[in-house]
């Protein structure tokens, strides 16, 4: 299953894992309205740990995360659990 988000018009690569001591750039996250209504669809347990996931990506940069090519290009897919976030990058 598939949940779409938009972390941040521009494309970008995907930046190396955080190191253990390295500050990261937190990003801002920003809910397309297909993904608003593919969570609204899924119980509280499964929403609470995609959120987290989304979470600690967002203040971290680690994570399950594939960068995506043909069409998808300049988006990546983070996985949680079942559950593939789709997301681009922005400045």
């Amino acid at each position: 299953d598939d949940v779409l988000a938009d972390f941040g018009t521009k494309c970008r690569r995907f930046p190396a894992p955080a190191r253990r001591h390295s500050i990261v750039q937190p990003y801002s996250i920003e809910w397309l309205e297909d993904a608003r209504a593919d969570v609204r669809a899924l119980d509280r347990t499964t929403v609470m740990r995609i959120f987290e996931g989304v979470l600690h990506f967002t203040r971290t940069g680690a994570g399950d995360v594939k960068a995506l090519h043909g069409e998808m290009a300049c988006s990546f897919r983070l996985r949680v659990g079942d559950y593939h976030i789709l997301f681009t990058l922005r400045d």
